[in-house]
């Protein structure tokens, strides 16, 4: 079966939707694996706070000191 899915720009909830799967490594599975878990009954988990996984600025960290001249 296939299935395709279309997110609209105009669509305010479409475009929430298209931002947090965008941080998904594989969109794709991600979707298959939410319905599977709802299919078998198991708890989906919502987000808490959307504005947070989509609106939040990256991670900063501080450099590391005193590793210079090392291969990672």
């Amino acid at each position: 079966m296939r299935i395709n899915l279309y997110l609209s720009e105009s669509n305010e909830k479409d475009v929430i939707i298209a931002k947090y799967l965008k941080l998904k490594y594989s969109p794709k599975d991600y979707i298959k694996e939410m319905l599977y878990e709802a299919a078998i009954g198991q708890r989906v988990m919502p987000l808490v706070n959307k504005e947070i996984a989509i609106d939040a600025p990256e991670d900063e960290y501080e450099e590391i000191q005193g590793i210079d001249g090392i291969d990672l």
